[in-house]
């Protein structure tokens, strides 16, 4: 994710983002990288907001008739291959007073438009508001959202300007794939855009228009099952930070003021640097640069380069990497950060190579995972516009 003027490797789905983020920005990495045609829909949050959400409901609904249906049978899938349990609506509900007021009727407006069953059935071809809601909340309840990242800026950075690589492992199957969008959400105050799927409210990855990114990525911990009440819904905070932050400072203190059900890394940016936001649960959260100390195990040694995978290698943060996965690809990821500020500094293709790197499978950096995950393989990315009130293609 490059945060300057140039339109190296841009598309014209990427140039359709930018102009109406208001953000100059090119979309990197194999999770990040916007195929044409891309999905970019958009939400105009004003004064009439249940109204704005009802029709950006209705939008995705146009578009996407049998939604409903998708997204049912991609829990489906999810829940045949991890075992379905029916404490799952009832963790749903005991978090759902720790989520923000509106994002809520945000949920209820686009949701008010769709064919909502009542029956909390997985598979039965109906999508229940529970279900609506797991979707939400699948990284609070136990999925595992894993991916990796790779970050460079200031002098080591060809372009002066950060540059972010970020992939995504999570199990989809291609219902899944078929919702793959960009939300953009405008108002008086500017725009964010989420990258993720069509009526998906929570954001796994997204950036704002003073160019701050954040990401989630897992690191489990092996701890005891907690009371879901107690916590917030981690990809509602990412938002609420990029809605209120433009520095990385400030979202970060939005985001170490809350309790999460899960264990996570946050890949954050903004028009400066790039860290990680180590954050594992019932613990004091860390914040990870190039020169922190890493563990002996995880050394890092890399000037205005950073890394990240499903695991914490901070001396200080709990010791997790117990995946061969994530201790392979943090290796491949030192080893192919070998840039500096004088006759080597890295562009945006050096980025988006590494983030393609499949050396050593089934570890590799863009694995088997990575290529049936979230932006890599998909047949279309949509357009809805709710802005003009038009539905259109890229």
């Amino acid at each position: 994710y490059k945060r300057n003027h140039s339109n190296e490797t841009a598309t014209p789905a990427a140039a359709e983002l930018r102009r109406r983020i208001g953000l100059p920005a090119v979309l990197v990495g194999a999770m990040c990288r916007i195929p044409d045609p891309a999905g970019i829909l958009c939400g105009c949050a004003g004064q009439k907001r249940h109204r704005d959400w009802r029709t950006l409901g209705g939008a995705i609904k146009q578009r996407f008739p049998d939604i409903e249906k998708r997204y049912d049978t991609y829990l489906h899938h999810l829940f045949d291959r991890l075992g379905f349990e029916q404490g799952i609506a009832e963790q749903v509900q005991a978090m759902l007073p720790n989520i923000d007021q509106r994002y809520r009727d945000e949920m209820e407006g686009i949701a008010s438009r769709w064919q909502i069953s009542s029956r909390d059935q997985p598979g039965d071809g109906y999508l229940s508001l529970n279900e609506y809601w797991l979707m939400q909340l699948l990284a609070d309840i136990g999925l595992r959202t894993r991916g990796s990242g790779f970050g460079v800026w200031g002098t080591t950075s060809a372009s002066g300007s950060p540059v972010v690589g970020r992939n995504v492992d999570w199990y989809t199957d291609e219902s899944l794939r078929s919702l793959q969008a960009i939300t953009v959400y405008q108002d008086q105050r500017g725009g964010i855009a989420n990258i993720g799927f069509a009526g998906y409210v929570g954001m796994l990855s997204g950036f704002n228009q003073h160019g701050l990114f954040l990401a989630h990525l897992d690191s489990p911990l092996r701890q005891p099952d907690s009371d879901p009440a107690a916590y917030h819904a981690i990809f509602f905070a990412i938002r609420r930070a990029l809605e209120t932050s433009s520095r990385i400072a400030a979202a970060r203190a939005q985001l170490t003021g809350k309790q999460y059900a899960s264990s996570h890394n946050i890949l954050m940016a903004d028009k400066i640097e790039v860290q990680v936001l180590e954050q594992p649960r019932a613990s004091p959260p860390l914040v990870r640069t190039d020169s922190s100390r890493y563990r002996a195990s995880n050394p890092w040694n890399r000037p205005e380069q950073i890394a990240v995978v499903d695991c914490y290698v901070l001396a200080r943060s709990p010791s997790n990497c117990y995946d061969s996965q994530d201790t392979l690809r943090w290796q491949r990821f030192r080893s192919l950060a070998r840039f500096n500020a004088g006759d080597n500094p890295a562009r945006v293709t050096d980025i988006i190579e590494i983030m393609f790197d499949n050396a050593h499978p089934p570890q590799a950096i863009f694995n088997s995972s990575t290529r049936t995950g979230h932006g890599v393989h998909t047949s279309e990315w949509q357009i809805l516009s709710v802005c003009d009130t038009s539905v259109r293609s890229a």
